[in-house]
């Protein structure tokens, strides 16, 4: 099977929580993720508590195939934001900082 496609948020959330926790073996943080409803209780547990809760079968299957975000659909909500507010300062230097936070999120990506 495929990775799983998991909200922007939630693909954050695990990857912050990895590197959080990088010094935890393997073993004890897939523990920490299947008991994500005694651990998650703020910040970037509980985003994958709520995520759990609302979609155990693609939450469990992102732990057991591993899980990507819809780089689409994150590359949607950054369009909208950056269309929706006003220059910051000109056009020019507005279409460079928006340049500037798509480089961010594909090196994030990665």
């Amino acid at each position: 099977m495929n990775k799983v496609l998991v909200p922007n948020q939630v693909y954050e959330a695990f990857e912050n929580v990895k590197k959080t926790l990088s010094h935890v073996n393997e073993d004890d943080l897939s523990l920490i993720f299947l008991n994500i409803f005694v651990f998650g209780r703020s910040g970037d547990l509980k985003i994958l508590k709520d995520y759990a809760m609302k979609n155990p079968t693609k939450y469990l299957q992102a732990l057991i195939y591993g899980y990507t975000t819809d780089k689409t659909g994150a590359l949607k909500t950054i369009l909208k934001n950056w269309l929706s507010e006003p220059y910051v300062e000109d056009e020019e230097k507005d279409v460079e900082m928006f340049a500037e936070r798509i480089t961010r999120f594909f090196i994030q990506q990665k």
